[in-house]
């Protein structure tokens, strides 16, 4: 799941998440199982989004575009800019 094929060269590599936080962790983990992404009140929308905006990229997602379409309704939502 952390893993993915680098499409120029083919080559397996880990992505490195060190500096995301957990919260954006759980949320893209959650996001891979129920395909949508739910905030809680505690949640900073902001971070969240700027976290995860190249997930789709790093994990290639068949469906990168809903994805995206669901980080831009968060950012709707709470007027992110």
């Amino acid at each position: 799941m952390l893993d993915y094929v680098n499409e120029k060269d083919n080559i397996n590599k880990i992505q490195d998440y060190t500096n995301v936080s957990i919260e954006s962790l759980k949320i893209l983990v959650e996001y891979f199982y129920t395909n949508s992404i739910e905030l809680t009140v505690n949640q900073d929308p902001k971070l969240i989004v700027d976290e995860l905006s190249d997930a789709g990229e790093y994990y290639q997602l068949n469906d990168k575009f809903y994805f995206k379409n669901e980080l831009l309704k968060i950012k709707k939502q709470f007027d992110l800019n």
